[in-house]
């Protein structure tokens, strides 16, 4: 696995623009605006992204048949997928948390650590559903076609999400903020459970459909 995630590490550097984007727009975000909990999102949200991006680049010029010619089993290769953008998503969130912290007090802003951290929570609960959902859809169809199947999804997901508030007449801003008045404890193992079901789940889905594909 780690020579998988040294490639794929590497492949970043060719990313270096579309970075360096991210990076300017996150600080033009950070120097104007007063609430730090939107630039968290996007930077997070984004950086999860890349781990689906690799797998474009292993898929050009017949990559995939050429890569699994080398000695490791084809559940690594599935495994090295979730690590290599969990790993993105979490040094994202990280990096851009401290930033926000600093430029926080740099500006002399009022620090909400309570707006912070819900901003953070629902950011990652959101960025592990994408990818939970995504990676499995990008090893069934490929890149180019999964993009549609992921948006077919995530256009099921939101509209079950959107039925269900009509359903029991709560708005979805307010049933968001009933979770969050959760006690922390409780909230926090419930998070980590939806996580490592999420993941576990889609880990499953991901392996199954990689080892039966024929490249």
């Amino acid at each position: 696995m780690k020579g998988l995630l040294v490639k794929d590490f590497m492949m970043l550097k060719s990313q270096k623009q579309f970075f360096a984007i991210v990076i300017l727009i996150a600080g033009l975000f950070l120097a104007t605006y007063e609430s730090m909990s939107f630039v968290i999102s996007y930077v997070t949200i984004v950086f999860s992204m890349f781990g689906i991006t690799s797998l474009g680049y292993d898929e050009a010029d017949n990559g995939l048949a050429y890569l699994f010619s080398f000695p490791f089993e084809r559940r690594t290769y599935a495994v090295e997928k979730y690590v290599f953008s969990f790993l993105l998503l979490l040094a994202g969130w990280v990096t851009i948390t401290a930033l926000a912290v600093i430029v926080s007090f740099v500006r002399g802003m009022q620090f909400d650590l309570w707006e912070m951290g819900a901003a953070s929570i629902s950011v990652i609960t959101i960025s592990v559903g994408f990818l939970s959902v995504s990676l499995p859809i990008e090893f069934r169809f490929g890149v180019e076609r999964g993009r549609i199947g992921m948006i077919v999804a995530f256009a099921v997901f939101f509209l079950g999400f959107y039925f269900l508030a009509k359903v029991s007449m709560v708005e979805p801003a307010e049933m968001l903020d009933k979770v969050l008045r959760f006690p922390a404890a409780g909230l926090a193992a419930a998070l980590c459970v939806f996580w490592i079901a999420a993941i576990g789940i889609s880990l499953m889905v991901s392996t199954r459909i990689i080892e039966k594909k024929e490249f």
